[in-house]
C-alpha cells in the first residue's frame, strides 16, 4: 500500500452513528491513499466506539483524544501534532462529499498550490442545515472581503480547506478560546500575507449535503475571533493586493 501524502483532521462531537457515511464516502471516492485523524474531547462520546469499529475497516483512520479537552481548536491543535503528511486538510463531521470534490483540490496541490479551498458559492447546492440569514451573512462578508481585499479566493469561512503542511508550521496560531473554525480564517489571511499560492475548487451541485449533521456551530459567539482576522485583513489589504494583483 502506498504512503499516504494527504491527512484530514476530522474534530468529532457526539456524532455517534452519524460519522460513518462521512468516514466511509471519504475513503470510497478520494482517490489516492489517505490518512484521517478523527479527535475526540472525552471518552464518553460516543463517536469514540463507532469510530474504533470503523479502524477495522480502515487502516489508515486514527482515533485520538483532544489534549486539551474539548473544543474544535484544540482538536485542530492535536491533530496536528500527528501529522505527518505533505498535505493537510479540515473536514467536518456533518460534511459528505459524494462527487469527491477533494479529488479536485488535491490536483491544484499537486500543481504547487499552498493552500486550497472549497467554495460554496459556485453552484446551487444542498444544505440540510444552517438557515437563510446564517447562509446569506456567510455569502455577504466573502463577497465584501473579496471586494475589498482582493483575496484570491471567494469562501473564506468554508472549513474545507487543504493546505501544505510545511507552510502551514510557519504560521502562528493566534486564535483563542475553544471555537476552531476561525483559525482557517486565520491561516488563509496569514497565508495571503505572505503571497503564498491560493486557489479554489467550486463545489458541484448537491456536493454539500449536510443532512447527517450534527454541527454545534453558532456564529454570535464566535464573531469576536472571526472579526479579529477580517479586520486583520483588511489592514494589510495593500500587501494583499500586491501579492495578487496579476491574478486580480
Amino acid at each position: 500500500m502506498m504512503t499516504p501524502n494527504i491527512t484530514l483532521l476530522l474534530p468529532v462531537y457526539n456524532d455517534g452513528p452519524r460519522i460513518i457515511p462521512v468516514i466511509n464516502t471519504l475513503f470510497q471516492t478520494v482517490e489516492r491513499p489517505l490518512k484521517i485523524i478523527a479527535i475526540y474531547d472525552q471518552p464518553t462520546d460516543p463517536t469514540k466506539l463507532v469510530l474504533e469499529k470503523l479502524q477495522g475497516r480502515y487502516s489508515e483512520l486514527q482515533v485520538v483524544q483532544n489534549d486539551w479537552d474539548r473544543g474544535g481548536l484544540n482538536a485542530i491543535k492535536t491533530g496536528l501534532r500527528h501529522v505527518d503528511t505533505e498535505y493537510v486538510g479540515i473536514w467536518v463531521s456533518y460534511h459528505i462529499d459524494p462527487f469527491g470534490a477533494l479529488n479536485a483540490m488535491l490536483e491544484k496541490m499537486d500543481e504547487g498550490y499552498d493552500l486550497v479551498s472549497a467554495n460554496r458559492f459556485a453552484a446551487k447546492v444542498k444544505q440540510g442545515r444552517g438557515g437563510f440569514i446564517k447562509r446569506m451573512a456567510s455569502l455577504m462578508g466573502n463577497l465584501c472581503l473579496k471586494a475589498m481585499v482582493k483575496l484570491p479566493i471567494n469562501d473564506i469561512s468554508t472549513s474545507v480547506k487543504l493546505f501544505r503542511k510545511q507552510k502551514l508550521d510557519e504560521i502562528q496560531i493566534e486564535t483563542e478560546g475553544v471555537f476552531g473554525w476561525a483559525v482557517l480564517v486565520e491561516w488563509t489571511v496569514k497565508m495571503a500575507c505572505k503571497g503564498y499560492r491560493i486557489g479554489e475548487v467550486p463545489f458541484g451541485p448537491e456536493n454539500l449535503n449536510m443532512l447527517y449533521s450534527t454541527s454545534n456551530f453558532n456564529l454570535v459567539p464566535q464573531l469576536k475571533s472571526y472579526w479579529r482576522w477580517l479586520r486583520y485583513a483588511w489592514e494589510n489589504r495593500s500587501v494583499i493586493r500586491a501579492n495578487y494583483s496579476e491574478s486580480n
